[in-house]
């Protein structure tokens, strides 16, 4: 068993600002209080809904957005730190 924060965008960018850099799809608002979330409408990938492991691969998902490509024995992010829809699962979700 192992379990790790994704790296996405949204995350390195909490990290580095000590609080909540956009808001959560969920109600989640970010740092600095009702003026800083008025009018706010982009939402943060989360890339926390579910996980496939399909062969050599392992993907983090999120409804709205592109996955997240995985090493599966690191759980880093194989396309680099904050780096979001880089995975289309071999084509299954271009247009």
């Amino acid at each position: 068993f192992r379990n790790k924060f994704v790296e996405t965008e949204g995350y390195i960018k909490d990290k580095e600002m000590g609080g909540m850099s956009q808001r959560g799809l969920f109600g989640t608002k970010k740092s600095g209080g009702y003026l800083a979330n008025l009018f706010q409408m982009d939402y943060k990938h989360v890339a926390n809904t579910n996980v496939i492991h399909c062969g050599d691969s392992l993907y983090a998902l999120w409804e709205g957005g592109l996955p997240y490509l995985l090493d599966p024995l690191t759980l880093r992010n194989k396309n680099g730190k904050g780096k979001a829809g880089l995975a289309d699962l071999d084509g299954l979700l271009s247009d």
